[in-house]
């Protein structure tokens, strides 16, 4: 029985011994560290913001702005421009100009008693050789001569210009008066009612000048 019971502590004892403590100030050390950290919040940090480039100015301050280019825009901003502005008065003068030719012409042609004077109006036509065509007739070839002439020197007379080209005047059948802008026509009646400008020409505006 001694010999039992002293085997028997013996192994207590062992296994006492055996057993590792447990390190108690550790976890007490640990505990509130991981406490800490979760009641640690990280502050979000804000968004950061590209830098605002620098829009050119003008001499007064303000901010220079691209519109988009139209064609009302582009319309507007010619009109605008004061170099487009002489181009317009050059274009009003250069109408009035022909507007004056064909005037003087056919009153040139009244004064030597032309024959069914008539103005083509040319300008809507595509492709139009010119502006005008003045068109008439004589009753002889004397008559077709004297009617060119009077409208060649009152336009020179008036305006100081002569004829770009000018043929026919040795038959004085058709003769052709070229200003340009404006044509003139002087033919005899038969060859008149033989080309028939006036029907090639259908698609002008015809004014017949009484």
């Amino acid at each position: 029985m001694g010999k039992t019971v002293k085997k028997e502590t013996i192994k207590a004892t062992k296994k006492t011994a055996a057993k590792p403590k447990k390190n108690t100030n550790k976890i007490a050390k640990i505990a509130p560290v991981a406490k800490e950290t979760k009641a640690k919040v990280v502050p979000k940090k804000a968004p950061v913001k590209p830098a605002k480039t620098a829009v050119p100015t003008t001499k007064e301050s303000k901010p220079v702005v691209k519109k988009a280019i139209t064609k009302k825009v582009m319309a507007k901003e010619i009109a605008k421009k004061p170099e487009n502005k002489p181009a317009a008065k050059k274009i009003a003068k250069i109408m009035d100009a022909v507007s004056m030719l064909v005037g003087i012409a056919v009153k040139a042609m009244q004064e030597k008693k032309g024959k069914d004077i008539v103005t083509l109006d040319l300008r809507r036509i595509k492709n139009s050789i010119t502006d005008f065509f003045v068109v008439c007739h004589g009753e002889s070839n004397t008559q077709v001569n004297a009617l060119a002439r009077s409208v060649e020197d009152e336009i020179y007379k008036a305006l100081g210009e002569d004829p770009f080209h000018k043929e026919g005047f040795e038959n004085s059948e058709w003769i052709l008066l070229d200003y340009f802008n404006m044509v003139v026509h002087v033919f005899n009646k038969e060859k008149r009612d033989f080309f028939g400008i006036e029907r090639l020409w259908a698609d002008a505006i015809i004014e017949e000048i009484k």
